[in-house]
């Protein structure tokens, strides 16, 4: 059914790169969660309302807070695709990511409130009456919920959109939710004085909140800078390793400002033989593909490595050997080994992961004396630095 809305509504819905297509994308997606969350709605709280049911109507008021992000999302569909301008040369994706925020705000929100009202009803419980066309209603309401899941993620992940993924999962956890109600419900009818449906309402609303809560923190991650997924720095690293010229890639780094719109910068391993222009050429046609392939506009560094000097490969293969003896997940990059008279000294970078507790001092020292017993006319230069990608 999701292809067929597609089909219908989305012109040349395939080419998810073009803004148009991205909008209307969107526009379908918060119709659709418009009128499906409005119809549970009126039809949970018209039930929970008579039945006096809380873990029911504190679900229909779910409902209509997935309805009113429905409703922000849209605004901010047709805002996020608006180009950018003077006051905005980066254009105006990242306010998906403020949408989203506003999203997992409301969702928890709505959990608080379930929560004070399922305390009450603990509290003070009130006796609940089994209702057979009641629980085929709610397990219609589940299906429901199931489709509009999966209808979510079909469009979110066609194209990169946080906001119709998050609402995926908060569809998933409204599954759970209304499953919570409909178990109540039958406990309820078991055992008519223990205080089921404050207790399911209860459950409902840690549920409810903890969506909320990983919706807000995976926008604010994403806000503050998150590395670049392990699958995006792989597409990246194949894609300028396929030209033959190209021997290595370090320092990937990509700043996202919005799914269509992604800055990044990354250093090429050259060899220091090839001619100026020759390289120029090589990282020139290395960025057109990056944009052509993964929209993404980089800015390629060329770094020389020398292929013919035996001096500086045993050298270069002695500091990986050793940082390896050190940390398996240590790396270094960008080796020169420059002579001062009888002095040599070697400059590079070492990459240390967030997670390797090995410190800067202990690795320089490690170093230092290896070369010293090596050779003590040695010595090294370390920059060191961390990755900007996700481990792999």
């Amino acid at each position: 059914m999701t292809k067929y809305l597609l089909k219908w509504f989305v012109k040349d819905y395939t080419h998810t790169e073009k803004e148009s297509v991205r909008l209307a994308y969107g526009t379908l997606s918060s119709v659709i969660g418009i009128l499906c969350n409005l119809f549970l709605f009126a039809l949970k709280f018209v039930i929970g309302t008579l039945m006096h049911v809380v873990s029911i109507t504190g679900d229909a008021f779910n409902n209509l807070s997935d309805c009113l992000t429905c409703i922000v999302a849209l605004f901010g569909y047709h805002m996020s695709a608006r180009p950018a301008d003077k006051e905005h040369p980066f254009g105006h994706g990242r306010i998906e990511y403020l949408i989203s925020l506003l999203a997992g705000v409301v969702i928890i929100v709505v959990g608080l409130e379930l929560l004070r009202d399922s305390i009450d009803k603990i509290l003070y419980p009130e006796a609940i009456v089994f209702s057979l066309p009641l629980f085929v209603i709610l397990a219609a309401s589940v299906l429901v919920k199931v489709w509009m899941s999966r209808f979510y993620e079909t469009l979110g992940k066609a194209t990169d959109n946080t906001i119709m993924l998050a609402s995926a999962k908060d569809s998933i956890s409204d599954v759970f939710t209304t499953s919570a109600t409909l178990v109540s419900l039958v406990l309820a009818a078991m055992v008519p004085s223990f205080p089921i449906d404050g207790i399911a309402g209860v459950i409902v609303a840690f549920v409810v909140m903890k969506a909320g809560y990983e919706l807000a923190k995976d926008i604010i991650d994403r806000l503050l800078g998150k590395p670049a997924d392990a699958e995006l720095y792989q597409e990246i690293k194949e894609i300028i390793l396929s030209f033959p010229e190209t021997i290595g890639v370090h320092d990937v780094i990509v700043h996202d400002y919005g799914p269509v719109h992604r800055i990044g910068t990354a250093h090429v391993e050259l060899d220091s033989r090839m001619s100026f222009m020759e390289a120029h050429k090589t990282v020139d046609e290395a960025e057109r593909l990056l944009a052509e392939k993964l929209h993404i506009d980089m800015t390629l560094h060329m770094d020389p490595v020398e292929q013919d000097d035996t001096e500086a490969i045993a050298y270069r293969q002695l500091i990986i050997e050793l940082l390896k003896s050190i940390n398996p997940s240590i790396t270094m990059h960008d080796f020169q080994h420059v002579h001062h008279g009888e002095k040599l000294i070697l400059y590079f970078d070492v990459l240390i992961p967030f997670d390797v507790k090995d410190a800067p001092i202990a690795i320089q020292k490690k170093i230092d004396a290896c070369l010293l017993e090596k050779n003590p006319k040695v010595s090294a230069v370390i920059s060191f630095d961390h990755n900007f990608t996700e481990d792999i």
